[in-house]
This record gives structure tokens, C-alpha cells and sequence, in this order.
């Protein structure tokens, strides 16, 4: 008798411990954020010096080679970036950005003036390219390539 209440107090010690680890544990994230354990904003990082990189995207309005400047239009409205220190990535010099471009750029802001650390440029397309591509899209698939 003694033996079998000995078991039984073991089995629920053993119990016990299973439970209170199963609920210490964290539950994994499921969904879209599965295998992500922090998320950080892409927006806004934080550099070394302790000021904040921030990104922006948008359409060239302005190019202003003397002052080294842009002028940028995104939904938010017209942003101006002062781009004298900038990285350029696709292009080698800021007289090669047009307006109409696309940019996308990481940027610090200290006392009100936006200052771009990094500039991606994509230059807009023209009227050409566009039409032929309104073109290719509004065509029919054949029965052939559907069939395949």
C-alpha cells in the first residue's frame, strides 16, 4: 500500500512540474508574424549616434543641382531634402534625377531640416514605354495559353 501511494504522489509531482513548464513557455506566434520574434519598424530605425533614420518614398517634383536639394511628393505632400551627403545608389551624379522619378531614401531630421543619407532613384518612365505597356496588358490571353 505504502509503495502504490508512493507512485501516486510521484505521478502527480512529475504532473505538476510537466504543467507549470508547458505554461511558463511562451506560445509561438502563428499567422503572418510566424518565425518573427520582434518587429521593427521599417519606418524608423535607430542609427549609432542615437538620431532616428527614417524613410520616404515618392515622385521628384524639384531638382536643385546648386543648392543640392529635392523637392519630393509623396501622399503626405511636397517634402524638401537637403541630399549633399547622400549615397546615391542607381545614379552616379544628382544631375542625373529628373522630375518624375521615383526615390526612395533613408533621411535624418534635426531642427526641422531633413537631411538624405542614402538615395535610391528610379527614373519615370516615358509616354512610350507606358502606352506599350497599357497595350500588352489589355490584350486577351489566346485559348492555347490558357490551355497549357
Amino acid at each position: 500500500m505504502r509503495r502504490l501511494f508512493f507512485a501516486f504522489i510521484v505521478l502527480i509531482f512529475i504532473g505538476f512540474v510537466g504543467v507549470t513548464n508547458s505554461l511558463a513557455q511562451k506560445t509561438p506566434p502563428r499567422g503572418r508574424n510566424a518565425g518573427i520574434s520582434k518587429r521593427v519598424p521599417s519606418s524608423v530605425t535607430q542609427a549609432k549616434s542615437g538620431v532616428e533614420s527614417k524613410r520616404f518614398a515618392g515622385t521628384v517634383v524639384a531638382v536643385d543641382v546648386e543648392s543640392k536639394t529635392l523637392v519630393v511628393k509623396n501622399w503626405r505632400g511636397d517634402t524638401t531634402f537637403d541630399v549633399a551627403g547622400a549615397k546615391l545608389v542607381r545614379s552616379t551624379d544628382l544631375e542625373d534625377i529628373r522630375p518624375g522619378d521615383r526615390v526612395v531614401m533613408s533621411y535624418t531630421e534635426e531642427d526641422g531640416e531633413k537631411t538624405a543619407k542614402a538615395l535610391i532613384a528610379t527614373p519615370a518612365k516615358s509616354e512610350e514605354e507606358s502606352k506599350t505597356e497599357g497595350s500588352k496588358e489589355s490584350k486577351p490571353l489566346a485559348e492555347e495559353t490558357l490551355n497549357k
